[in-house]
């Protein structure tokens, strides 16, 4: 694919594409001031449902723009010939943004940063379940699970070990029943309006 100079489109790509100094590119940049060609490499099919950028050993999860209502995010891909081990999500992804994810869940292999403020903010799931995933070395919880619509929450295995802030965690959530007994919340220095409008909380 050439892209022109110029170009102000904002465009996915089916896939992920390569110039020749080895740039990634999901989307198509804007406004280049020559024009130049990429290349695309083959890749997992599931990822073209995402937008990515490969760090180091990772692959970084940023946008998902698929139709699945009963989502499971893989743990590893294949880009090219290389095998990455290690998925990430961050809070820049709008699962609500395709208007269809209902149920989220992740492979092992599915990775968290150590900020997770945010990560479900206001996103449309109903329910999550966050069994595979590691959060051993996760310090800022806050706001993580402040999301609307959310009803179901898998915590089994949630490790809250190095968390210091878990303000607003679960900040006007849909959640009927929550099962905390396995918190660890020895290093937690802030707790203010964690449970704040959930108003159909009955069982903790």
């Amino acid at each position: 694919i050439v892209v022109p100079k110029g170009v102000s489109l904002d465009s996915y790509l089916p896939g992920l594409f390569v110039d020749e100094n080895g740039n990634n590119y999901t989307s198509l940049p804007k406004n280049v001031s020559e024009s130049f060609t990429i290349t695309k490499i083959e890749q997992d099919g599931w990822l073209s449902d995402y937008d990515f950028y490969i760090a180091g050993d990772k692959i970084v999860l940023t946008g998902y723009h698929g139709n699945e209502s009963d989502l499971v995010v893989p743990g590893s891909a294949m880009i090219g010939s290389t095998k990455y081990a290690k998925v990430e999500i961050t809070s820049e992804i709008n699962w609500e943004e395709s208007g269809t994810v209902r149920k989220l869940s992740f492979d092992k292999g599915v990775v968290v940063p150590e900020d997770c403020s945010g990560l479900f903010r206001s996103y449309g799931p109903v329910s999550i379940d966050m069994s595979n995933i590691d959060t051993s070395h996760v310090t800022n919880m806050s706001r993580m699970f402040n999301c609307y619509t959310l009803e179901e929450l898998n915590l089994s295995g949630f490790d809250t070990s190095s968390a210091t802030d878990m303000s607003g965690m679960f900040f006007d959530s849909q959640l009927t029943e929550l099962d905390l007994s396995g918190f660890d919340t020895s290093k937690v220095t802030d707790m203010s309006g964690m449970f704040t409008y959930c108003s159909n909380l009955t069982s903790l």
